[in-house]
């Protein structure tokens, strides 16, 4: 039966398919079998269809006492709150510790510098050494099945962390380090920033790249060692911020609000682009092009699709940063109220007029990455959405579904804000959440893992929270 508020019933398993119905809550149906998230289902008035697993509770037939009471639940196991949600660091801190040590004495053994090759051995070392990297080798892929067994038991289905990996990073080792501690967190995918402030560690002739053989091999490095250990590799990308060289030599590509003043002004080095402008869309889906070709990446996360924070404004639309010639014109050509004049209430119609072309912008994303068959996951700011008037235009409630997942950022670690904003955003987007966690507010990664405890419990009573992401 339909334990959420309702749900979608889909002709085909994916969220690209063609929606049949909404089911109410508590409908029951027949399961006729199970396509990883998607159930295949049959209702009493003969319609049938697919509906994701987060929506659904099951009610199994009777279990004799050997049968497992794990099979009562769609995902395979029953997560009861006295289930013992221990942190993986400490469960299997023995094996930890001894792969850290293992890859220590690895590592003074190793080639080191500028002419990096990944794992070779100094020629005084090659006997040793090669013992020491089976030897390693082997304690990290029985690491990875643990991690896999825990995983799979594990509510809370994706893990993701950012992680750093420059070239320095590379040739010092650090990023395998790095690497071991997201193991250690049984972290499940990392994301590689790839773009930030217009520069790039994707080879394009859209943004600047720097050293391209350098950020050749930083690429390979992270794609092969996520590989071998099984971590989903994901693309952080910030693709409203076109970055410096843009703004100083193409302005029209960048929004500014109706004093004239740009979005640098009021955060820092951050240019947001006008996703009004054909123009500036057009690069940003030629370098997304690019960050797919380059084949590195299980998915792409887009950073920060929103808008400037203006705190200062308070509720003045005129600080809305949407105020560009293209857009004025338009709305005063299809209202006949002049941006000039706005009163109270032609505010709230301009608020909707720029929200649903941030909308737009959102639909032009997703029908991008559809045709390219590249999942697309979004970051937006949850605590902001439910404000009287808001600058950064996140309300999903209008475009959450036109996106594969959503990933939450939360400013405070609040479990009854978390949860109360989750349900209320599940009544409004099918699409599963995940709630970002920044190192600033949780210190660092270990403590950052130990808050996916809370979001499990949160998650055992709505099973609306799929996942964390570990920001820097």
């Amino acid at each position: 039966f339909v334990k959420a508020s309702s749900a979608r019933l889909m002709q085909s398993p994916g969220f690209e398919s063609t929606s049949v119905m909404r089911i109410k809550k508590e409908e029951s149906f027949k399961i006729l079998s199970r396509q990883d998230e998607w159930y295949n289902v049959a209702l009493e008035s003969g319609a049938r269809g697919y509906i994701r697993s987060e929506h659904i509770a099951i009610n199994p037939p009777e279990l004799s006492e050997q049968a497992s009471a794990a099979d009562a639940s769609p995902d395979g196991m029953d997560y009861l709150a006295s289930d013992d949600l221990q942190d993986f660091r400490r469960v299997y801190s023995a094996d930890i510790a001894s792969l850290k040590e293992c890859f220590a004495k690895l590592k003074s053994m190793l080639v080191m510098g500028q002419k990096y090759k990944p794992y070779e051995i100094k020629s005084g070392n090659l006997i040793e050494g090669e013992k020491q990297l089976t030897l390693f080798r082997s304690k990290t892929l029985d690491l990875c099945r643990k991690i896999e067994n825990y995983n799979s038991k594990n509510p809370i289905k994706h893990r993701i962390a950012a992680i750093s990996c420059e070239y320095g990073d590379v040739v010092s080792y650090k990023f395998a380090e790095n690497l071991i501690e997201l193991q250690a967190s049984a972290i499940n995918g990392a994301a590689l920033e790839v773009l930030k402030d217009g520069v790039s560690v994707v080879k394009t002739d859209v943004f600047k790249c720097g050293d391209e053989q350098r950020a050749r091999r930083v690429l390979n490095e992270f794609r092969q060692e996520c590989d071998y250990r099984k971590i989903k590799k994901y693309a952080l990308v910030d693709i409203l911020n076109l970055g410096k060289y843009y703004f100083e030599n193409k302005k029209e590509y960048f929004m500014k609000n109706a004093f004239g003043e740009y979005s640098a002004s009021v955060e820092k080095d951050r240019y947001f682009a006008d996703f009004t402008n054909p123009e500036a869309v057009a690069l940003m889906l030629k370098y997304l092009d690019d960050v797919i070709k380059s084949g590195c990446f299980d998915a792409v996360i887009i950073d920060n699709l929103r808008m400037p924070h203006y705190p200062s404004a308070g509720n003045d639309i005129r600080a809305l940063f949407i105020f560009n010639d293209a857009p004025v014109k338009e709305f005063e050509k299809n209202t006949g109220v002049s941006v000039a004049a706005l009163n109270e209430a032609h505010e709230d119609i301009f608020k909707k007029y720029a929200i649903s072309k941030f909308e737009s912008f959102v639909t032009t994303l997703r029908k991008f990455f559809a045709s390219k068959k590249m999942p697309f996951y979004a970051v937006c700011d949850a605590d902001y959405y439910s404000k009287k008037f808001d600058t950064r235009l996140c309300e999903y409630k209008r475009w959450g579904n036109n996106i594969d997942l959503i990933l939450l950022r939360f400013a405070a670690a609040d479990e009854k804000i978390i949860a109360a904003l989750s349900k209320d955003a599940a009544s409004q987007i099918s699409r599963p959440q995940i709630i970002c966690v920044s190192k600033k507010l949780f210190g660092d990664e270990a403590r950052a893992f130990n808050f996916a405890d809370t979001l499990k419990k949160i998650n055992m009573e709505s099973n609306l929270i799929r996942g964390l992401f570990v920001e820097r």
